[in-house]
Order: structure tokens, then sequence, then C-alpha cells
């Protein structure tokens, strides 16, 4: 496995990724590097979001989106080089698609908000519906939609479209919770509700799917658990790093000893290193059942999926757990509204930090589900 080299510094910026043609890893050639290994991918997010969680989770919407269009488009000759072409040249970048529930047919927007619906129109097809917490700054041009089409014989299909922001229809209206971030003590994850009024695409802007022919879509599916998962792998790692940083700076008075060489603080930094090794390790073998189905090989979509959405909730429950620790190792100046790691617990907790993570419940009764009914099956 190769790794992706990404240079880093504590006051990098999106305009720097772009000058990196960082942006460009998951385009297809000649516009990009095609990048297809998930586990070098995702160690790379990870690393991102250790140091800058809300530029990682920009740049991870905009590759996967890539990734998946590009995917898509080598097998239903998706019309979308011109998009292509302005990522490369101009730094414009991908919102992520919508999340869609195959279990009920229907695509969601993630956070709520109802469906987005595609309906038929004189050569095209136009799109309504809103989409919640869509991540976005100022590079972010183009919003990846994926519409259902309710057909006469109560059937559904799907219409996706690459939709550009200034196109007639499209209205985004910033999140108001952001604005509060400071004051709340936790960091801004800057997103937009973003509503299709009538919005039209032509023809050949469109790709359109059956129900059956719906495993192009769930590319999409897994390649967004496995963002959640990188972008809380670097926030455990930050946590880690940090209350290991303060446990060593921090001298016990009465002894004359820094706070590392007490059993009590080695004791919680062990459990905390266990913990995030059990992440890395479950990630890598996500990433790899992704290689393997992607490459048209390995294990059945089934199984990797059911391994994303468990590898998911693992890194979402570790995470917190983690980040705890932290918080008990560094001591009571932890609480306090400007430590690093105050602001971690204020983001884990905040309702702006929704990657469409959040539905615990409902992940976890599609996972006993899935084990439930791999074991009557045997």
């Amino acid at each position: 496995m190769s790794a992706t080299v990404l240079t880093l510094s504590e006051t990098i910026r999106m305009d720097d990724l772009v000058n990196q043609q960082v942006h460009t890893l998951t385009l297809p050639e000649p516009y990009g590097s095609g990048l297809s290994c998930a586990a070098s991918y995702s160690g790379m997010i990870a690393d991102l979001a250790a140091g800058d969680l809300p530029l990682a989770i920009r740049l991870a919407n905009h590759l996967t989106s890539a990734w998946g269009l590009r995917m898509m488009q080598a097998e239903a000759g998706n019309p979308i080089d011109s998009c292509f072409a302005n990522i490369r040249s101009k730094g414009m970048l991908l919102a992520s698609l919508n999340e869609i529930d195959f279990n009920e047919r229907e695509p969601e927007t993630s956070g709520g908000g109802g469906a987005i619906q595609a309906t038929a129109a004189e050569g095209g097809m136009r799109f309504n519906g809103v989409r919640q917490r869509v991540h976005m700054d100022a590079h972010v041009q183009y919003l990846p939609m994926c519409g259902i089409i309710h057909d006469k014989n109560g059937s559904s299909s799907f219409a996706v479209a690459v939709i550009p922001i200034t196109r007639e229809g499209v209205s985004m209206q910033r999140c108001p919770d952001v604005c509060q971030s400071d004051e709340a003590g936790f960091t801004a994850i800057e997103s937009y509700s973003v509503r299709l009024q009538d919005v039209f695409v032509p023809n050949n802007e469109l790709v359109s799917f059956t129900g059956q022919e719906s495993a192009l879509l769930e590319r999409f599916l897994l390649l967004h658990r496995l963002n959640v998962s990188a972008i809380y792998l670097g926030i455990a790692k930050s946590a880690l790093a940090c209350a290991c940083d303060s446990a060593k700076a921090s001298f016990v008075p009465q002894w004359g000893l820094p706070l590392s060489r007490f059993p009590g603080t080695q004791f919680l930094v062990a459990d905390a290193a266990i913990l995030l090794e059990a992440c890395e390790s479950q990630l890598y073998t996500y990433s790899s059942r992704i290689n393997e189905l992607f490459s048209g090989g390995g294990d059945g979509r089934e199984l990797v999926a059911d391994t994303g959405l468990l590898t998911m909730e693992y890194m979402v429950t570790a995470t917190q757990k983690i980040v705890n620790y932290a918080m008990k190792i560094a001591g009571i100046s932890s609480i306090r509204a400007n430590h690093p790691l105050a602001k971690l617990y204020g983001t884990l907790k905040s309702s702006s930090f929704d990657l469409g993570q959040m539905e615990s419940d409902d992940n976890r009764e599609q996972l006993a589900r899935a084990l439930l009914r791999s074991a009557s099956a045997g």
C-alpha cells in the first residue's frame, strides 16, 4: 500500500490543498490521480482531521463524491467531464451526495428535510427538495444530488446529477448554530440548508438507475461510512496526543514529578491507546474490504456494508471514550472553555457536528438484523 503524501502545517487552508492538487486525488485520469486505495485515503483524512476538523470534513466530502462519480462514470457513461475539468483547473469542489436509504428505496437528506424528488420534464428532469447541513465553503461549487423517481407502476428509480450552486432554483441558507460556536465552546463546522426548487437538469447531464442497479449508488454510502470513521479516528488521535502532552508538561508540586510518572495517569493513557489501536485496526479491515469490492472481488456487498456500519458505530463510541479518558488525564484544566479537549468534547456533543452518524439506534438495529440473519442462515 502506497501512502498518500500530504504536506500539513498549522496554518493550512483549503487553498493550500488545492495548490498541492490534493483535491484531484480521486478524480479520474487525466484530471487527477485516480486514487483507489481506501486504506491510504482514510489514513490521510484521519491525519488531517487531527489537525483541522472542519477542513478535513469538507475535503473528505469532496474526495469521496469525486471517487463515487468516477466509478459511476466508468460504468454508466456519466457525462461529467466538464465538471472534472473545472475541479482540476479552477479549484472547484464537490459537496457530498445526499444520503440514500436503500432499505426503503428512497433517498433522504442528511439531517432531515425530506427526500429529493426528480420528475420528468421536456428535455430533462426537475429536482425539488431540501438538504440540511451541507458542509460547504467558497470552494464548493457543485452539488451532487440523487433524486428519487416514482414510477406509475409503483416502483422507484433514481436520477443523479451534479448541479452547479449557481443554477436557477438553487438557494442556500447558513445554519444558525454555527455562528454561536465560539461562545458555546465547540468547533464551527460550517454548513448550509440547500433548497432545490424546480431545478432543471438536461438529459445529457443525468444518470438514471433502476432499483436493481443501486449498487453503483451504494458505493457512495460505503465511502460515506469510511469518511465518518476516518474523521472520528482523527479526533481520537488528537485527543490522546493532547492528553499525553499535558501529562508530560504538568508537575505535581509535592512530589516534583511530572503527571506522566504516576500509575493512575499511565493506566488511563494505556486504556485510551488500546482503544485507539482497535479503531485503527477496524478501519483498516473495512478499508481492505472496500478495496476488494471496488476492484471486482472480495466479499459480497452486504458484508462490506455491514462492516462499514459496524466500523462507524465503533469509531463514534470509542472516540467518545478516548476523549473522556483524555480529559481525565489532563485534569480540571480540560473543562475550561479555551482548552483543546473541552472544545473537542463540545464539538462531539454539538448538533452542528452532524456527519450523518447520529442515528445510532437505527444503525445498531441494522447490525443486529444482519447478525441474526446470518446466524439463522447458518
